[in-house]
């Protein structure tokens, strides 16, 4: 039963660093893969009321995808009204 043990323990070494290998080799997929799951986990809860209240799928997935293209577009806004504001002051620091 301890040669099993120790078998079991070794191959966790072993198996370990090939599986963070392999996953950094395809991150390029997995990266994108959680991304898109965190942003429907956070929209789910929407998603379920708008159900309940009878609207069609359809509409409620406009409604996300205004809301997300909505907010991303409001990011951007920021992102260059604050790019213009850094480059407007004075560049000695």
């Amino acid at each position: 039963m301890n040669e099993r043990r120790t078998t079991n323990i070794l191959l966790l070494i072993i198996a370990l660093p090939v599986f963070f290998y392999v996953l950094k080799i395809v991150s390029f997929i997995f990266i994108p893969l959680i991304f898109s799951m965190f942003i429907a986990l956070l929209f789910l809860p929407l998603m379920r009321w708008l159900a309940n209240k009878k609207i069609p799928k359809f509409i409620s997935l406009l409604f996300i995808i205004i809301i997300i293209v909505g907010s991303l577009k409001i990011a951007g806004e920021l992102v260059n009204y604050s790019s213009k504001e850094i480059l407007a002051t004075d560049t000695a620091f």
